[in-house]
This record gives C-alpha cells, sequence and structure tokens, in this order.
C-alpha cells in the first residue's frame, strides 16, 4: 500500500488529525500533489478548518483545474466561508465539467433560493431531479420552495408523490408537517413531528417544530420542550421562531421582534414565520416595519393572510383607497375572500358611500344571508340613506331561532331606534321593552362626616392649574371630545382604556390618608402626576383636559392634592338619562343616583363647574360662562353632531317627552 493510500484509510477511518499530518508530509516533498491538497482541505473541513480547506482545495482547483469533484468542493468550501457568489461560480464550473453532479445542482439551487431568486432555484431543483428521479433532498427542496412561497398545492403534491415511494423517509414527514402548520392544521403537523421523534428522538428540529404545533392546543407542553432546548444550549433557527411565536402569542411583541427578525431576514422564512413577524411589528406599533414585511411576503405572490392584513394596516391609517385596493386583490375562491368584502364595505362606509356598502354587501349575504356583522352594517348603511322601513324590513326577515341570544337583543334594539325614526313609539318602546340589561355599578358617596373632612381641606396651592372633567357616555362626551380635538385641546381618555396610567387617581385613598398629606407630599404627588401626563402626550400638545371616572373621591383627591385645579362635571337632563339607561343600559351612574354624587362633589369642591351639555348647545349664558372660564373665551361654539339612528346610541335633546307616559306605565 502506497503512503498516500495509507494515509486515505486513516481519513475514511474518521482519523483526521493524524491524516492531515499525513498529507502535510506528501506536500512538503511535493506541493503539487492535486490530490494530497484535496486530501488535506477534505480532512480540514472535518474538523471545522474552514479557511485552510479552502486555500488547500484552490490550490488543488489550480493544479486540476477541470476536475469536477475539486470544482463542486471548491463550492462547499466557499459556501462554508459565507463567499456564495464565488460558491456559484465554482458548482456551475464543476456542472460545466460534469452535468450529471447531483449535488452542485442542489447547492446552485439553495445559494439562488437564499438570493430570493426562486425560479433560478426552482430550476437547478428540477435539473438535480432529472439527474437523479428518486432523490429526496431535490423533492424536499422543490417543495420547501413552494411552502416558502405560499405555494400549497403544488408542495402538497410534490410531498405526497414521494411519500408514497419512500413511505419511511424522515425529511419528507418533516415537510409534510411543515406545510400542515402553513395551512394552520397544526393537530396534523403534530403528528407528522410525533412520528419522526418516535424513530429519532434526538431530532432536534422536529422537536421545535412539535413545540410551533403545540403552541396553541397545549402550550404548556409547547414550552416545556423549548426550555428544554434552551436549557440544552440547542440554537436552531425553528427555535428561535417557536420562541417568537410564543412571545407574539403572550402579546410581548418587542421579544417577539428580537427572535423572529433574524431569522425572518435570513430568505429562507416561511410566510407563517414573516406574517408572525409582522403581527408583532403591528402590536408594537411599528406599522411602517409591518408593512415592509407584508410587502416582502407578497413578492413571492398574492399572499390572502398578508393582503388582509395590510389592507387592515391601511384602514386604521385611514388610507381607505389604498386599503380597498388591497382587499380587491384577494381571490374570489380564496376563503377570506368574504371577509375582505366586508373590510371594503366598512371602508366604504368610512367614506360615506353607503349604496357601495350595500353594494358590497350583497355577495356576502347571498352567501350567508345570517352574516352578522354583514347585516348590522347594511343597517347602518340603510338609516345613513335614511331608508328605515327597508331596515325594518331586514330585520324582519332574520330568521331569530338561528341566531344567538345576544344578536337578537342587538336587533331589537335596532328595530326600536328604526320605529324612533319613523315616529312609531309605542312599536319602538316594545323593542326597548325586550333587551336585558346588566344592573348598574353603583357609585359609593362619602359619609356625612367624609364630606365635612373634604370640605376642610386646604384650597390653596402656588402650582399649576390642572383641568379635570368628570363623564359618562350617556352625555354625549365623545361629541365633547370631538370639541376639545377642535379648539386644539387634547382630552386624554386613557383611563377608559385596559392599560391606564398608575398615577394619584388610581392609588386605594382613604379620607384620613388624604387629610394626612403634607404639604410637601402634595408637591411630589404632582410633580408625579406632571411627569406621568407628559410620558402619554403628544409633542404638540397645548391645553391638556384629564378625563375621570365619575367619583366622589376623585374630587376628594383633586381638593388637597390639585387645590386649585379646575373641574367640570358633564351632564344632561335627567329624564333624558332615564331613557338612555332603559334603551342603551346602565352607565356607571344609575341616572337616580347622579343628582347625589354630583351635589357631593360640588359641596366638597367649589371649583366644580357642571355644565349641562343641552343647554350648553342651547347657548344658555351659564354654560357658555363655565365653559369659556375653563377653556378662554375663544372656543368655538359645541354642537351635538347629527346623526342618524344607528350610528351613535344617543337620543337628541329632550326626548325622552316622546316616551314620558310609556316610561310611566
Amino acid at each position: 500500500m502506497s503512503q498516500i493510500e495509507e494515509i486515505k484509510e486513516l481519513h475514511n477511518q474518521g482519523q483526521f488529525e493524524e491524516a492531515i499530518k499525513g498529507y502535510q508530509q506528501i506536500l512538503a516533498d511535493n506541493p503539487n500533489d492535486d490530490e494530497a491538497h484535496f486530501g488535506l482541505a477534505h480532512a480540514s473541513s472535518r474538523v471545522n478548518e474552514f479557511a485552510t480547506a479552502l486555500e488547500h482545495i484552490n490550490e488543488a482547483v489550480k493544479l486540476a483545474p477541470n476536475s469536477d469533484r475539486y470544482l463542486q468542493f471548491k463550492g462547499q468550501m466557499l459556501l462554508a466561508n459565507q463567499k456564495i457568489d464565488e460558491a456559484l461560480k465554482a458548482f456551475k464550473r464543476s456542472l460545466k465539467e460534469n452535468p450529471n453532479l447531483f449535488f452542485s445542482y442542489l447547492a446552485a439551487g439553495d445559494i439562488y433560493a437564499i438570493k430570493n431568486q426562486s425560479d433560478k432555484a426552482r430550476e437547478q431543483y428540477e435539473l438535480a431531479l432529472k439527474v437523479h428521479q428518486n432523490g429526496i433532498p431535490a423533492i424536499t427542496k422543490l417543495a420547501k420552495l413552494e411552502l416558502l412561497e405560499g405555494n400549497y398545492a403544488t408542495a402538497e403534491d410534490l410531498l405526497q408523490q414521494a411519500e408514497l415511494q419512500f413511505p419511511t423517509e424522515p425529511n419528507l414527514k418533516m415537510h409534510m408537517g411543515i406545510m400542515r402548520l402553513e395551512q394552520n392544521e397544526d393537530g396534523f403537523a403534530e403528528l407528522y413531528f410525533k412520528k419522526i421523534l418516535e424513530d429519532e428522538p434526538n431530532n432536534q428540529v422536529a422537536k421545535a417544530y412539535l413545540a410551533i404545533s403545540l403552541l396553541h392546543s397545549d402550550p404548556e407542553q409547547a414550552t416545556e420542550i423549548m426550555t428544554e432546548m434552551i436549557n440544552a444550549q440547542i440554537k436552531i433557527p425553528e427555535l428561535m421562531v417557536a420562541l417568537g411565536l410564543l412571545y407574539g402569542k403572550n402579546n410581548d411583541h418587542q421579544t417577539a421582534i428580537n427572535y423572529l427578525k433574524p431569522i425572518c431576514q435570513s430568505g429562507l422564512a416561511y410566510p407563517s414565520w414573516l406574517m408572525a413577524l409582522a403581527r408583532a411589528y403591528a402590536g408594537n406599533r411599528q406599522p411602517n416595519s409591518s408593512m415592509a414585511v407584508l410587502h416582502e411576503i407578497l413578492k413571492r405572490g398574492d399572499n390572502p393572510k398578508a393582503l388582509m392584513m395590510l389592507g387592515q394596516i391601511h384602514q386604521v391609517n385611514n388610507n381607505l383607497s389604498q386599503a380597498i385596493k388591497t382587499y380587491q386583490r384577494i381571490d374570489a375562491e380564496d376563503p377570506l375572500y368574504h371577509e375582505a368584502l366586508l373590510m371594503q364595505a366598512e371602508c366604504a362606509y368610512a367614506q360615506n358611500k353607503y349604496q357601495e356598502v350595500i353594494d358590497r354587501l350583497e355577495p356576502i349575504l347571498k352567501h350567508q344571508a345570517d352574516h352578522n356583522s354583514a347585516i348590522k352594517l347594511k343597517l347602518n348603511a340603510l338609516s345613513q340613506l335614511g331608508q328605515y322601513q327597508t331596515a325594518l324590513d331586514l330585520i324582519d326577515s332574520i330568521d331569530a331561532s338561528k341566531q344567538v341570544d345576544s344578536f337578537n337583543q342587538v336587533m331589537s334594539l335596532y328595530a326600536g331606534l328604526l320605529n324612533d325614526a319613523l315616529g312609531q313609539y309605542e312599536s319602538a318602546w316594545q323593542q326597548f321593552a325586550q333587551l336585558k340589561h346588566h344592573d348598574s355599578q353603583p357609585v359609593e358617596l362619602l359619609s356625612a362626616a367624609e364630606e365635612k373632612e373634604v370640605q376642610a381641606m386646604p384650597s390653596q396651592s402656588v402650582e399649576s392649574v390642572f383641568r379635570f372633567v368628570f363623564t359618562d357616555p350617556s352625555t354625549g362626551h365623545h361629541d365633547f371630545i370631538n370639541w376639545l380635538l377642535d379648539n386644539n385641546i387634547t382630552p386624554l381618555i386613557d383611563r377608559f382604556t385596559t392599560k391606564t396610567r398608575g398615577d394619584v387617581f388610581t392609588q386605594q385613598w382613604t379620607i384620613n390618608m388624604l387629610k394626612d398629606v403634607s404639604e410637601t407630599q402634595a408637591h411630589l404627588l404632582r410633580k408625579k402626576y406632571t411627569r406621568q401626563v407628559n410620558q402619554v402626550l403628544k409633542d404638540d400638545a397645548n391645553m391638556v383636559i384629564d378625563f375621570l371616572p365619575f367619583s366622589p373621591m376623585n374630587v376628594a383627591i383633586i381638593k388637597r392634592i390639585f387645590p386649585q385645579a379646575q373641574v367640570m362635571v358633564l351632564t344632561r337632563n335627567l329624564a333624558d338619562l332615564r331613557l338612555h339607561d332603559a334603551v342603551f343600559g346602565p352607565f356607571q351612574v344609575h341616572y337616580m343616583q347622579f343628582s347625589k354624587v354630583t351635589n357631593q362633589m360640588i359641596a366638597m369642591n367649589p371649583n366644580v363647574m357642571v355644565v349641562d351639555i343641552d343647554a350648553w348647545q342651547e347657548q344658555e349664558a351659564d354654560s357658555i360662562q363655565h365653559i369659556q372660564k375653563m377653556f378662554g373665551p375663544d372656543v368655538k361654539p359645541f354642537k351635538l353632531a347629527e346623526v342618524k339612528p344607528l350610528d351613535t346610541m344617543m337620543f337628541p335633546y329632550k326626548h325622552w317627552k316622546n316616551y314620558a307616559s310609556l316610561m310611566n306605565s
């Protein structure tokens, strides 16, 4: 056996360090031995010395420039050294020398896939299949390419045909599972990944995909799998994706972005991964980044889910025409088509194109006559057009037995409001009587002793004057907020959202605690409040009004900590509040309690101004005086918006008179 053959034997036995020494000895005697250069390159690659491997395969190619074997391995080493363009040239040169190199076609296809040149990648994989018709790697790579582009039917055909020939092949099962995941068939996907793990318990990729498939059905098991992989310091793209999906599911959008972004920038991310990143950006209030990702998906072809989300972002940003154009790209054969039509109708409604709304809804209602959202939107459009009787006829055509109780309740409300608009008050009241409302939430009054304690609190401060408003939906506060905005006044309404400021008004105070607050402490609390307010303000905020829940305790807090604050209570005729309560459901303060609460608030803090929103609309002097005292003399006049019956849940001023006898009965 010759020296080179002995070294090759060591190499084949996996004794790479010994083989490396042997190849080096040969090259010391004969630096032009191309076989020794190739052997040294190959052995070096097996011990992860890729720079050395590249150096010696280059020498081998110089000595034997037409060797397809050397050129192919050079391509591999260039890839290992992140030199993809040079690697592609090497693979192409190898194929020029030998058009039957299966691996070179695969590698070239992979490079084109990385470069987002899917057509060229597909061409290379198909050539590989011509060389080796049963080549599982070529089939799975073709299928993966189709999956990356969202061509699920083509991918499924490829994989199913191959599965018939190779039923035990784990790579095929892996891609079948991925395909099911991409089609939101998590249960079927789970079965494939579990089957792989039965045969290969340490297959980490299958574990990661299994975790992804379990995120919705069994998040605890999914988390357990991921924790195990993290503890084992396994870092694979699929695990990063699984973690990103988990954090996205838990609304930790920034962390989701941190995991998903690097993977999605690789060019080899599946549509669902990109969609998850787009949702994370949207959840993190980064609409431009979200749209950029969605456009990246759409470069691969019209993806209905991406189109829906892109349309929704345009819609939220009030780019209604662009939103409609985006929704229109969803094909009539797609399951999302009718949802897209509904979104188009919503955009048209926002554009005041009410007949267009009705036209866009017709295909939905023809397909599904009891589509709740479409029915409600059509009723609103008919109301805006003044076609009240037509709207009532539509309600009469609905089979209540096929609807849930909550929808029937809404229809009773709508029928009542439409009858009201037609002046048919008795019929309206009959509909209102069918409504089921929860009991009002009473507001706790302070005791007489506590009221006196608040009255005795200091009423002077040298610091800035703050402005607070107490209101309730039944008083028309939406119109009031719009009026503030028209006058360049910033309304803070974040207290009515799920994430409120944790300021002085959210602390659990008692009257004794308030009484014991020193002026120094009050000063610090005012500073803290100001700092927290500034965190939620826009840069161009002018005068600021903070809306507070209707409560005597909040007035007590203002009296002690913000003694110079201007305080306004919005109210309206109590009889109208009673009607509102009967029709639209109870608000925070029951109409019978409203006066008691308001009176106590006034008694505790002389700075409280009560503005009857209806009287203000009538330009009554007292209301105008209060408004100008708080907001200045140059504010624009206030008018309640004129609305159609179903557009805003609010009755006009003194509307209670139409129902006086009916309410008393």
